[in-house]
């Protein structure tokens, strides 16, 4: 199963009035790379002089191809958990990606049991809800 982590700096972007330009990347693969480009030509030069540098991109290795998959809402969120803090701009409706609707954590942890003593059947998982953090399996 994949692991997604929700890092702490996306927290700090919801409420950011930038939000509704970062909401306009979703499933637009060419406008997110054109622009990405962009910025990363800007910023590669800040304080140097273009004609001094040497060109180094032969040894670069060529971008992959795009995977060419449309955006997807994680199954475990759904569409109504999505956290939207741009209204002006309509988010696409994105369709809910094949998987688990709930989050299973192996039941071995603070309650004093150890994962030797739990019982279990095969492909059984306990359910635990970790306080205060997000965890995503």
């Amino acid at each position: 199963m994949a692991t997604t982590l929700e890092s702490a700096s996306s927290a700090r972007l919801r409420p950011c009035p930038h939000a509704c330009f970062w909401q306009s990347f979703v499933d637009e693969q060419e406008f997110m790379t054109h622009n990405f480009k962009a910025t990363m030509f800007k910023l590669a030069f800040p304080s140097h002089d273009r004609a001094s540098l040497m060109d180094c991109s032969d040894g670069v290795p060529a971008p992959k191809h795009a995977v060419n998959k449309p955006a997807t809402v994680r199954a475990s969120t759904g569409p109504k958990g999505l956290e939207l803090s741009c209204f002006a701009e309509r988010l696409p409706a994105l369709p809910v990606a094949p998987g688990a609707t709930q989050i299973l954590i192996s039941h071995c942890s603070h309650d004093g049991q150890d994962c030797a003593t739990v019982p279990r059947t095969s492909g059984q998982l306990g359910y635990h809800l970790l306080r205060g953090s997000h965890t995503y399996l």
